[in-house]
């Protein structure tokens, strides 16, 4: 449920505020979009990261984020940014546990 509202909330409305009628890809609006959705996972991570929560955060979350946004903006569709957050949120479970 989580990540089905990050993506509504994130790729759905924050990105096509950002994104508006530019035409082209416009990266700029694609990283800031990916950048705050990063931040918007501080209050979680921070309890395990400490001080280097922010910087991870933004690096990891912009990256990862700057492809979701490009799958959303070629397809239209939300599933497939959201299934690959699925598949990335299991994967990084599947670790933590090892």
């Amino acid at each position: 449920v989580v990540f089905v509202m990050e993506e509504v909330l994130f790729r759905g409305l924050i990105d096509t505020y950002l994104h508006g009628s530019t035409p082209g890809p416009d990266r700029a609006s694609a990283l800031y979009g990916s950048a705050l959705w990063g931040l918007w996972h501080l209050p979680v991570a921070f309890l395990a990261l400490g001080v280097l929560t922010i910087p991870y955060l933004v690096v990891v979350h912009t990256t990862m984020g700057y492809f979701m946004v490009t799958a959303w903006r070629r397809t239209g569709n939300l599933a497939a940014p959201g299934v690959s957050h699925a598949v990335i949120d299991a994967l990084r479970n599947a670790v933590a546990v090892f």
